[in-house]
């Protein structure tokens, strides 16, 4: 509310609502929601009510999608696993973190009991690692498209 405004309100009356005065506003502004009231057929009262309901709508809209777009960043972005000699990773283990994951700086990094879908959902990126064994579960695509900067990949063959 700027300088000038100010809002009064008398006894309720009723259906819950108030008989109210709302000073501040430019006699303009005042003019044209007179006509649409007009116009519609509407009394003064139900289109200011309409209005207030449009702000009050498009303001918890917009806090909803903010919170929204909050959490999904939040699910978006991944934890960060690094600087560790050995690592062996199981679908367990992502499921445990519940969170996609980049590995970086690991000298020998093994993925095993791992289905693909649970490595492309599970794993952002691998990244400067010197040796990378995977289950065959997983796709070699899969672990192509998500390695950079690996010396050495090779495949673990399931033991059936």
């Amino acid at each position: 509310m700027t300088d000038g405004e100010k809002i009064e309100e008398n006894e309720t009356t009723d259906n819950d609502k108030k008989n109210i005065s709302v000073k501040g506003v430019s006699k303009n502004l005042y003019n044209r929601v007179l006509n649409i009231a007009r116009d519609s057929g509407k009394t003064l009262g139900e289109i200011t009510d309409d209005a207030y309901s449009s702000i009050v709508a498009t303001v918890d809209g917009a806090l909803n999608v903010s919170k929204a777009f909050v959490e999904g960043t939040r699910k978006g972005t991944s934890r960060i696993i690094e600087n560790i000699k050995n690592l062996d990773l199981t679908e367990k283990d992502l499921s445990d973190i519940g969170q996609r994951v980049t590995i970086r700086n690991v000298v020998h990094l093994v993925l095993k009991d791992m289905s693909d879908s649970a490595f492309n959902s599970g794993i952002n990126l691998i990244v400067h690692v010197n040796e990378l064994e995977y289950a065959d579960t997983i796709k070699k695509s899969s672990i192509l498209l998500k390695s950079k900067f690996v010396d050495h990949i090779a495949c673990i063959k399931s033991k059936k």
